[in-house]
C-alpha cells in the first residue's frame, strides 16, 4: 500500500506570499458564501471540540490554543473564505473542487519578489531588479562593438578615417540684418545685409566667417562689444567694418569681448 505524504498541518498564505499571520478563516456551507454561512466545524477528528469563527493564524497555520491545528467539518463538502489581518480578501472558494493548494511564485537571484496565487484567484506580482546586481559585457549587446570601432579617439593617436567624412553644415545664409549669437560661433555665414558683434558671444579662438553675397558692400557693425573691434595688420579700431561687394570677413575672438576683424575687401 502506498500513501501520500502530506504536511502535518494546512499552511495558508497572504497575498504577498508570506505566511498569513493574524489572518482569519472561515469554514461555510457548501456553496454558499464562508463568511455569511458558517458550518460547525471541529478541532478533532471525533467532532467534540467546536472551532469558533473565525478561525486565526498564526505564522501561516490554524492556531488552537497556540499551536497549529487542523480543522474538521461533520459533511461532505465546505466552502471557505480566508482574509488577512486587515480584512482583505485571500481567497474564497464556495467547495472543495475550487480549492487547491496555495502555490507561491518566489523570483530568487537579481530579480526578487514573490506572490501567493490559490483557489483559483488572480494575483500581482511585484518585481525589484536589485541596483549594480547584474553586467553585460560588449559582444552580448548587439551591435555595440562596431559602433564603438567607428568612434574616434579623443585622446592619444590621432585617429585615421577611412571613406568618406561627412561633416555638419556649418553655413548658414541671411537675407536680413544678424546679431551673431552662440550658435554662430566656428561657422560661415553668406549674406547680404548688416552682421552685429555684441560682447559675451564668442570665446578666445572663436571664428565666424561672413561672406558678402551681393553687390553692394555690408557692415560689420560694433554692438554692445565692450573691448577693441580692430581691423587685421593694424592698430586701427574704429566701431564698424566695411566688407566690399563679394568679399569674405573673418572675425576672430581673442576673448569675449575683443576681436580682430580682417579679409578681402573688409576696410
Amino acid at each position: 500500500m502506498t500513501i501520500s505524504v502530506l504536511p502535518a498541518y494546512p499552511s495558508y498564505r497572504d497575498l504577498t506570499g508570506a505566511p498569513l499571520d493574524d489572518g482569519y478563516i472561515y469554514i461555510g456551507t457548501a456553496g454558499a458564501d464562508a463568511q455569511s454561512n458558517p458550518l460547525t466545524a471541529y478541532w478533532d477528528k471525533a467532532l467534540t471540540i467546536p472551532v469558533t469563527q473565525p478561525i486565526r493564524t498564526t505564522n501561516g497555520y490554524p492556531s488552537y490554543v497556540g499551536s497549529p491545528g487542523t480543522m474538521y467539518v461533520n459533511a461532505t463538502d465546505f466552502s471557505i473564505t480566508v482574509r488577512d489581518k486587515t480584512g482583505t480578501l485571500v481567497y474564497s472558494a464556495q467547495n472543495t473542487t475550487q480549492i487547491v493548494a496555495t502555490a507561491t511564485l518566489q523570483l530568487l537571484g537579481d530579480v526578487t519578489g514573490s506572490v501567493a496565487i490559490a483557489a483559483g484567484s488572480t494575483a500581482q506580482l511585484s518585481a525589484t531588479v536589485v541596483d549594480g546586481s547584474h553586467n553585460h559585457i560588449i559582444s552580448n549587446v548587439t551591435g555595440l562593438q562596431t559602433a564603438l570601432d567607428d568612434k574616434a579617439s579623443l585622446t592619444g593617436t590621432p585617429t585615421t578615417f577611412t571613406g568618406t567624412v561627412v561633416a555638419p553644415a556649418v553655413n548658414t545664409t541671411k537675407s536680413a540684418p544678424h546679431t551673431l549669437a552662440g550658435g554662430d560661433m566656428n561657422t560661415t555665414i553668406t549674406t547680404d545685409s548688416d552682421v552685429t558683434v555684441n560682447t559675451g558671444i564668442g570665446s578666445a579662438g572663436d571664428v565666424v566667417i561672413v561672406a558678402n553675397n551681393s553687390g553692394s558692400s555690408i557692415n560689420i557693425t560694433a554692438g554692445t562689444i565692450t573691448g577693441d573691434m580692430r581691423l587685421a595688420g593694424t592698430a586701427t579700431t574704429p566701431g564698424s567694418r566695411a566688407i566690399a561687394q563679394y568679399g569674405v570677413a573673418f572675425i576672430f575672438y581673442i576673448d569675449a569681448d575683443n576681436v580682430i576683424v580682417g579679409g578681402a575687401g573688409v576696410t
